[in-house]
């Protein structure tokens, strides 16, 4: 189905996308391998990992392949790449190796630490004739970047915990890492990486006896501009701080005081960078006195700063979950899941632009239970967001809506009608075409 505007890739557990099989053994598989022209090695083998990003993916065969059968009728490769969200890598196909070897080389490089599945797809003959039926997969793993720091993290006795790694596809970022002092005293650690390598300097971003980091509140752009949040816990409440790097400039910006009021709690932040080196984070907040709960979100833009937090679901009496942040462009939001006074749960759309959220809107209708699937931000300034949707006891069915720039929300899509509980999805931008 094709409509103006996303490539939609969705699993339910009655549909599964992608290419069948499985790699590495099993019956099936022994059969693929074993149909002729025979299979007899592969590069990279099977599960192999630290596959090099410039690798081409090679299978070797019994006898020589006859040429024009490595592509199919439309011109496409029978010899088949994609990684593990499902995408097919873009790239040609060729014939090596005394006319033994199909040859699929990537157009770009290979994402680090990236997983990918091959498929050599039925249709592929040798010269005496003989046709391949049976579709044959393996799969593998790029390798990491390398962000094992040039000296020791632990530099004192003071003991070193939750080391890990912030960096883009270019290897590009920081190792981030926190040490604990006898005193108790704990710090907050950063270390650049560019290319995968360490530059073997370090910096403190935040001391303090009850700080704390967690996974999800950092975010890194493949310009290398990046957010870190992190919390300081006191008796009750909670505050919210955070550090931003501009890549442009190379400098980290002072303590941001995100959320510091002292009788509200902070939880942990959802933040997202762009290209241009905008940010957005958003947090959730509860006010102690009156038990309520309130998602907040703030944006930035090097012009401009940091912009004063905004509420962002429709009522502070209603409990509210954050799903998504995005951006792309300056454009993006915050995709949150509200529960309405009827104990239903909707979907709820908070715009960020210019540096600035918009106070959130309700996508789905009340009357049902709706939780948010996928959000997407497109090259156009517009926004998609997928949604299933259950009306009192009936099946959950898959829905969507999109935001154009100029225009706000069209009218919600029904996008499967299928009874199924749908585990996951995914949206990505493909010019001006939507496909799923």
């Amino acid at each position: 189905m094709r409509l103006p505007g996303i490539l939609l890739v969705i699993l339910s557990s009655l549909f599964v996308s992608g290419c069948g099989g499985g790699g590495g053994g099993g019956g099936d598989q022994d059969d693929a391998a074993a149909d002729t022209p025979r299979i007899t090695d592969t590069g990279p083998v099977d599960g192999a990992t630290e596959v090099p990003i410039d690798a081409s993916v090679i299978v070797q065969f019994e006898t020589p392949i006859d040429p024009a059968s490595i592509t199919d009728a439309g011109g496409l490769p029978r010899l088949v790449l994609k990684n593990a969200r499902g995408d097919v890598i873009p790239g040609h196909v060729s014939v090596g190796g005394n006319d033994r070897e199909v040859v699929f080389v990537p157009d770009d490089d290979l994402d680090l630490a990236e997983s990918y599945e091959a498929y050599v797809m039925p249709g592929i003959a040798d010269t005496d004739g003989n046709v391949r039926s049976l579709e044959y997969q393996f799969d593998f793993r790029a390798r990491a970047a390398r962000i094992e720091p040039s000296r020791p993290l632990e530099l004192t006795d003071d003991k070193a915990y939750k080391r890990r790694a912030l960096v883009n596809r270019s290897g590009d970022g920081f190792v981030l890492w926190v040490r604990t002092r006898a005193t108790g005293v704990k710090l907050l650690y950063a270390e650049r990486v560019l290319g995968g390598q360490p530059q073997g300097t370090h910096r403190l971003l935040a001391s303090g006896p009850d700080l704390v980091v967690d996974r999800r509140e950092s975010a890194i752009s493949e310009t290398g501009d990046a957010l870190v949040t992190f919390r300081v816990h006191r008796t009750i409440q909670g505050d919210l701080y955070g550090r931003h790097f501009d890549s442009q400039s190379g400098t980290w910006s002072n303590i941001l005081d995100i959320e510091t009021e002292t009788d509200e709690s902070s939880s942990a932040a959802t933040p997202a960078v762009d290209d241009q080196g905008n940010v957005a984070v958003v947090w959730k907040l509860r006010h102690t006195a009156s038990g309520d709960y309130e998602i907040r979100g703030l944006g930035y833009t090097r012009a401009g700063g940091f912009s004063e937090p905004k509420a962002l679901n429709t009522s502070t009496l209603l409990s509210s979950t954050i799903s998504y942040v995005a951006l792309h462009g300056g454009f993006g939001g915050a995709v949150l899941n509200e529960y309405d006074a009827s104990g239903d749960q909707r979907v709820i759309f908070a715009r960020y632009e210019s540096g600035h959220f918009v106070a959130g809107t309700a996508l789905s209708p009340s009357g049902e239970s709706a939780g948010a699937r996928a959000f997407a931000v497109g090259n156009d300034r517009g926004a998609v967001v997928l949604w299933d949707a259950r009306v009192g006891s009936g099946p959950e069915t898959l829905w969507a809506r999109r935001y154009l720039s100029g225009t706000g929300w069209l009218a919600a899509q029904l996008v499967d009608a299928t009874p199924a509980e749908y585990k996951a999805a995914r949206i990505d931008p493909v010019g001006d075409d939507w496909m799923f």
